[in-house]
């Protein structure tokens, strides 16, 4: 759900509640900046009733996505208002850019949008990084792989050559075996 859906369920809420109630809200949030939050609001629920929508599928989709609880939805209202309204109807406050409100939302919005955008580039610099690493890891693992088929291939010849020396020389099969474990283990037979 992306900020726009928000801030537009946000309108709808608005529209379906009494005004006092809604002014109420917005009071806490400052006198000033309160009313001129109320007035983008109703702008937006009357935006969003001329589009069709009928009152009561507005009402329920609201209450399925944005459950409103004690001062929670004070912050929703402020925060959707402030993230959304500004980028949704962009146009109309660049005209405005003396207003206070509107310098503060816009310093807020710039701030944010760009620590986004460099998240969003750490993660894909981490990314190919780690990319990079699982690369160097597998090539790691192919060479390891490669020297010890080589390793195994160069004991089994030598252990083959042992065997045909100690048969031509006339020793007991079972002595070659004992001695050659005896070596492997790294003891000495006395």
């Amino acid at each position: 759900m992306t900020i726009i859906d928000e801030l537009q369920l946000l309108a709808k809420f608005t529209k379906e509640c009494s005004k006092k109630l809604v002014a109420k809200q917005i009071r806490r949030v400052g006198k000033e900046e309160g009313e001129m939050i109320y007035q983008i609001i109703m702008l937006l629920v009357r935006e969003e009733l001329d589009r069709g929508y009928s009152k009561k599928y507005l009402l329920g989709e609201l209450r399925k996505k944005l459950p409103w609880e004690k001062s929670r939805s004070i912050e929703k209202l402020q925060k959707v208002v402030e993230k959304g309204v500004l980028r949704h109807e962009k146009r109309k406050y660049l005209l405005n850019k003396e207003d206070e409100l509107v310098k503060r939302i816009w310093n807020y919005y710039n701030n944010t949008s760009y620590q986004e955008d460099d998240k969003i580039e750490e993660i894909k610099k981490l990314k190919q990084k780690k990319k990079e690493l699982e690369m160097e890891l597998e090539e790691k693992e192919r060479k390891s792989k490669k020297r010890y088929r080589e390793t195994t291939k160069k004991e089994e010849k030598e252990y083959r050559k042992k065997i045909k020396e100690y048969l031509e020389e006339g020793v007991d099969p079972k002595e070659f075996i004992w001695k050659n474990i005896v070596e492997t283990l790294g003891y000495k037979k006395i």
